[in-house]
């Protein structure tokens, strides 16, 4: 190395040249720090850059892919939904197109046990007008006031009436016809009852004068 002054040889840490006395320029040494800290930044800079990018695109993939995993769950759902719905559906169908009818009109149920129905089911509850018997005919008026008695366990001399009765789920016959007249009629009926057993009577009646012609 050379004095810039005097073209002396300088040796390396020289200060001042031994020539001349000229004082011999110094590199600094953090100079080339600050050169490449601009660098080194920017590098930092694009690859967190780069690296929110990649994440962003991963979280939107995965998010894509959770939506589409929930879209086809709830769509499996939905149809087994539906497919249940369905299946219940065309079993009340069934239930409701196996039925028939027995002589007064009551309906059965052969898929399960006969329904409870009764000719006047409200006949203990209420009292009844000519309304409730205006479709009836005389068969079943003289049915419907003997239900009455029946409903209290009353047996009957008229196998007709005595079958129709054991037909019914509801029906238990205790009492011998004489014995609930005498003992268990009064005591059994409540007014409803009472008043409509007479109300049906008189009902038959005014029909026919002869009443409902039961087998004996």
């Amino acid at each position: 190395m050379k004095c810039p002054n005097c073209g002396g040889k300088i040796e390396k840490g020289d200060v001042f040249c031994q020539v001349c006395g000229y004082q011999i320029p110094q590199k600094k040494a953090g100079s080339k720090v600050v050169i490449l800290a601009p660098l080194i930044f920017l590098v930092v800079v694009m690859i967190c850059i780069f690296a929110l990018l990649f994440r962003t695109s991963d979280e939107m993939q995965d998010e894509k892919a959770k939506e589409k995993t929930t879209e086809s769950t709830e769509e499996i759902f939905g149809q087994y939904e539906t497919a249940e719905e369905n299946e219940v559906q065309d079993e009340n169908s069934d239930l409701e197109d196996i039925t028939t009818e027995d002589p007064v009109g009551n309906v059965q149920d052969f898929a399960g046990e006969e329904k409870l129905e009764y000719i006047l089911g409200d006949s203990d509850s209420r009292y009844l007008t000519e309304a409730d018997v205006a479709s009836l005919s005389l068969r079943e008026i003289n049915y419907a006031k003997n239900e009455i008695y029946a409903r209290h366990g009353r047996r009957f001399t008229s196998p007709e009436l005595q079958n129709y009765f054991n037909s019914k789920d509801w029906y238990e016959g205790i009492y011998d016809p004489g014995d609930f007249d005498a003992n268990y009629s009064a005591r059994l009926l409540n007014d409803y009852e009472k008043r409509n057993a007479e109300f049906l009577s008189e009902m038959e009646y005014s029909i026919d004068s002869r009443g409902y012609q039961l087998d004996q």
